[in-house]
C-alpha cells in the first residue's frame, strides 16, 4: 500500500485542521485565555453569560457546580447545548 491513499483528502483535512486551530486561538485570545484544554464553546458560553448578566466568573475554570456569581451573590451553572 502506498501512503497516503488519498492525498487530496489528506490535504483538505489538514487544511481544515489548521483553519480550526487558528480560529480556536483567535477565540481564546478574545476570551483573554492564554490556553485551554476545555471545549472552546464551553469557555465562550461562560463569558457570554457573564457579559449578559454581569457578576464574576469562578476563579477556577473547572469549578464544580457553578461558573458565575451574579451581582446579587446568586451562583449560576452555565451549560450549552450543541444541536
Amino acid at each position: 500500500m502506498t501512503l497516503p491513499a488519498d492525498p487530496q483528502r489528506l490535504a483538505t483535512l489538514l487544511g481544515a485542521l489548521d483553519d480550526y486551530r487558528q480560529a480556536r486561538r483567535a477565540l481564546l485570545t478574545a476570551l483573554r485565555l492564554p490556553a485551554s484544554n476545555r471545549d472552546p464553546l464551553a469557555e465562550l458560553s461562560e463569558h457570554l453569560v457573564q457579559a449578559l448578566l454581569g457578576g464574576e466568573l469562578a476563579p477556577s475554570r473547572v469549578q464544580a457546580h457553578w461558573d458565575l456569581t451574579l451581582p446579587d451573590h446568586a451562583r449560576v451553572q452555565i451549560k450549552y447545548l450543541v444541536l
